[in-house]
């Protein structure tokens, strides 16, 4: 709590105003009260199709093909979301 998670939010809202788009809506649990982004982390490994056997290199393998498809500079975007992910980048 804090840290500013839904000014972040506001602030990309305002910036993207009319720009087509679509919104997901997530809510924190209790029981990640220590683990910032924590509903974001686990539908991005999810989505990614993260195993527990994954190294990290196929990890990072798998998020970038994930993230292929919305840009057009994947060596640009891919690290910030690897930090997200506690991923080397």
């Amino acid at each position: 709590a804090g840290i500013g998670k839904s000014r972040l939010a506001e602030a990309l809202r305002n910036q993207i105003g009319d720009e087509p788009h679509f919104r997901l809506h997530y809510q924190c649990s209790g029981h990640h009260t220590n683990t910032a982004f924590h509903p974001i982390i686990e539908r991005l490994e999810g989505v990614a199709g993260f195993s527990r056997e994954d190294t990290e290199e196929t990890k990072l393998d798998k998020l970038e093909d994930l993230l292929k498809p919305g840009s057009d500079d994947i060596k640009a975007v891919a690290p910030y979301f690897a930090e997200l992910l506690s991923l080397p980048g």
